[in-house]
């Protein structure tokens, strides 16, 4: 299979996965590397290890086109200086499909390219203004997870999918999605966690501390580009988030997605991620965390003017700037939030 295929080389101009017609162009940053390939695996175990022309470079970014003849997945992981390397612009991540599986860890992980048709059916955001917004938060993999949930596919994208009814009765407009991208729940515990370390000696008898926790909660470095496979009933992420988001506008409901970036992450590279999810996903908006956010160049990308984003602090509070079409940019008010919270639980000493 893979020695049928046309390889060609290309200078992109920016990086990321693109298709054309029967055709798959990979665009990767090199930077410092010196020994660059791509490696293409297939389904018989069988690798293919194709260089990059550094001749054939624009910059730092090299680009690979192959031709396969067929509409069928490219399994493939880059190779830099020796350090097989997953693609963070992966659309899909193999690898992680189930969740929770520390039997297998340290998991492999691949990028898994395909030109996917979707028929969205007309389908675009909603663009509900801010103050006609009630928003409610949720786990994608929690929030169903329980038998009481009622719902036939527990923990996934399906499963939300048949809360849709119930969510419409609350009379919310939007829901709001703890970290859904691809990234490893199974987290190696560094050190005693607080809980252990403030129990008594007596009452550590027969207890154990597990060595890998579950990350439920996603607020970690992870494949940005790609849905995360164990929240998919049928292991077929992308399909599955697509169909969630096109449910949910068709009764009204945006979806926001919540997205954590680390220190080390670009501010180029998050820009690419949230055009990504507004573009194939057709996301209504983003609650965006972490450290050193591009403010500016987030707030100012016109393909974003539409899409709500809501940051837990701004640096210029003026968020409704001449030349903006819609107010789209938000802070959080988490006094307020857990004043509100306290009030609704009915905590005392809440009014005076």
């Amino acid at each position: 299979m893979l020695k049928d295929w046309k390889i060609t080389y290309f200078k992109p101009d920016r990086p990321g996965v693109f298709y054309k017609e029967n055709r798959v162009c990979f665009a990767v940053d090199l930077g410092t590397a010196k020994d660059c390939a791509i490696i293409i695996y297939d389904n018989a175990g069988e690798e293919r290890e194709i260089s990059f022309d550094i001749n054939a470079m624009n910059g730092t970014l090299a680009g690979i086109e192959i031709e396969t003849g067929s509409d069928e997945e490219i399994f493939y992981n880059y190779l830099l200086d020796g350090h097989i390397v997953t693609d963070a612009y992966a659309p899909e991540v193999k690898g992680l499909e189930i969740w929770g599986d520390v039997k297998s860890m340290p998991r492999n992980t691949i990028g898994v390219a395909k030109c996917r048709h979707y028929d969205w059916e007309e389908d675009s955001p909603l663009r509900i203004p801010y103050e006609n917004s009630i928003i409610y938060g949720l786990g994608v993999r929690s929030y169903t997870m329980h038998k009481s949930s009622g719902v036939k596919f527990n923990g996934t994208f399906e499963g939300l999918a048949e809360k849709i009814p119930y969510l419409k009765s609350l009379g919310i407009t939007a829901v709001e999605l703890l970290p859904c991208f691809e990234y490893e729940e199974c987290m190696p515990q560094e050190k005693p966690h607080k809980i252990y370390t403030e129990l008594k000696e007596k009452d550590l008898q027969g207890v154990t501390e597990p060595k890998i926790r579950l990350n439920c909660w996603g607020f970690q470095k992870g494949y940005y580009f790609a849905p995360k496979a164990s929240y998919s009933a049928w292991k077929k992420p992308v399909e599955s988030f697509k169909n969630l988001v096109k449910q949910m506008h068709k009764k009204g409901i945006e979806v926001l997605v919540q997205f954590y970036f680390p220190p080390e992450i670009k501010a180029l590279y998050i820009l690419d991620v949230l055009k990504y999810w507004v573009k194939e996903y057709h996301v209504d908006g983003f609650r965006i965390s972490g450290v050193n956010l591009p403010y500016r160049i987030l707030t100012e990308d016109p393909v974003l003017k539409y899409t709500k984003m809501r940051f837990q602090y701004l640096p210029e509070e003026d968020t409704e700037k001449p030349g903006i079409p819609m107010k789209n940019i938000a802070v959080d008010n988490t006094g307020f939030f857990v004043d509100i919270r306290k009030y609704l639980k009915g905590d005392e000493g809440v009014i005076s």
